[in-house]
């Protein structure tokens, strides 16, 4: 065989090279329509549940084990696992702050007597203060002066990384903060929603009670708190009426609700690659079988 015949650039053709290109086109506006249409419909599946009161989950879920302890002495050595298969309320609580800690402790009362049949709901109670200034025991004492419930969780802990396990992986605020002008500590004025599956739920801004009764207060509107109030009881009946402490259940509302969508694209752009590899592939012989030519 001659050697430049061996080596005669491929012949191009450019109608099996258009026909290539439409494919292509084709391909891409047809995965692009189906995704875009996945992605409206999960949408709209999320909206209605958002609308039907299902809270975000965007705070993240309490993993790491902090040892507390409860009134009479009562240790949880394996930190907050006691939340699980519960739906909680909870919140920080400080005798120092004492006007706003009544305000959350009214929160939590009504909202203890609305679901006082319910078994999977439980509320608790976090010393905002140190250990040396507040036992579990004083805590509950004060809760109680001010309407607190009786079987409700009261917890602190004599480490001195609580505050931050407190603002970090609760979310529950900064318990140190303090007014750089007048030094009195800032009340940090939040409440979360915990899941069955120590999901913290809800938005980074809910809920903000203290806030809303002064507001209240201020401007007169007696409405303020009440809204807020019947906003958290629609996201706690959600997770009671909706949801499921069942493990399967978990892995299901915490998967990639965009799984489908994502592979049909991931596999579009995988052939788009290959596509391209093979015809690199094609013009570096080509462009060796000229040099050898010349």
């Amino acid at each position: 065989m001659n050697p430049q015949q061996q080596y005669q650039p491929t012949e191009r053709d450019p109608k099996a090279i258009r026909n290539t290109v439409i494919i292509l086109i084709l391909l891409m506006l047809l995965g692009g329509f189906f995704i875009v249409y996945k992605y409206k419909e999960k949408m709209g599946d999320e909206l209605a549940e958002v609308q039907q009161g299902r809270p975000a989950k965007t705070l993240g879920i309490i993993k790491t084990n902090f040892q507390v302890e409860g009134p009479e002495g009562k240790v949880y050595q394996e930190g907050f696992t006691f939340l699980e298969n519960k739906v909680s309320l909870m919140t920080v609580i400080s005798p120092e702050t004492e006007r706003e800690s009544a305000v959350l402790i009214d929160i939590l009362r009504q909202a203890s007597d609305r679901y006082k049949d319910e078994e999977r709901f439980q509320v608790v109670c976090i010393s905002a203060d140190p250990y040396s200034s507040l036992s579990a025991d004083q805590l509950k004492a004060f809760c109680l002066k001010h309407g607190g419930g009786e079987k409700w969780i009261y917890l602190t802990s004599k480490s001195e990384e609580f505050s931050k396990y407190v603002n970090k992986d609760l979310k529950l605020g900064d318990v140190t903060q303090k007014n750089p002008d007048t030094g009195k500590r800032i009340f940090p004025d939040v409440t979360r929603i915990v899941d069955y599956h120590m999901n913290l739920r809800g938005k980074q801004d809910d809920f903000y009670f203290v806030a809303r009764s002064d507001a209240e207060n201020e401007t007169g509107k007696r409405n303020l708190l009440s809204e807020w109030q019947n906003y958290m009881y629609k996201n706690i009946d959600y997770i009671l009426n909706k949801e499921s402490a069942d493990e399967e259940f978990s892995k299901v509302n915490n998967s990639n609700r965009y799984h489908f969508p994502l592979i049909i694209f991931s596999g579009f752009i995988l052939f788009i690659l290959i596509m391209g590899y093979r015809l690199k592939r094609q013009r570096r012989k080509e462009a060796i079988s000229n040099n050898k030519n010349n």
